[in-house]
């Protein structure tokens, strides 16, 4: 089966992972796919990770301030983060980012709070994230 450049439509060879004609990466379903999840620090719950779950399926942590790079399979998923702390765990997270993902494909996120650190330094972030069902974690496909 013949196979064309996804950005140009150049004729590509088999198992070729860049076009020769404009250099664009290609993808190639056997690959294992993965997704970046970058945190931003914040001053709330600063010492605590946010578990990562795909499906329901608890697959790791990324730390404030930090980057963390998962494999998973490609497909269509759910992504959903929240706070390792035991108490807040079952109270601060995001709401359900559905996504689908090729194979050999990388797919970037950011995560950040809906609320700010006059909010935190308030106390009012319980108050926000009460009116939003604690689900104060916003989730952000990036490029």
């Amino acid at each position: 089966m013949a196979k064309f450049c996804q950005n140009c439509g150049a004729p590509l060879e088999e198992g070729m992972r860049f076009c020769e004609k404009c250099g664009t990466p290609q993808v190639v379903e056997n690959q294992p796919s993965t997704i970046q999840i970058s945190r931003a620090w914040r001053f709330v719950a600063f010492i605590f990770d946010a578990e990562v779950y795909i499906d329901d399926a608890k697959i790791g942590a990324v730390g404030n301030g930090k980057s963390q790079t998962f494999t998973v399979s490609p497909g269509a998923h759910k992504l959903q983060l929240k706070l390792t702390y035991p108490i807040l765990t079952s109270f601060y997270r995001s709401a359900p980012k559905e996504f689908q993902i090729r194979g050999g494909e990388t797919l970037k996120f950011n995560c950040d709070y809906t609320f700010g650190t006059l909010a935190t330094i308030t106390g009012f972030c319980f108050l926000i994230g009460l009116a939003k069902g604690f689900k104060v974690i916003k989730v952000e496909q990036t490029r």
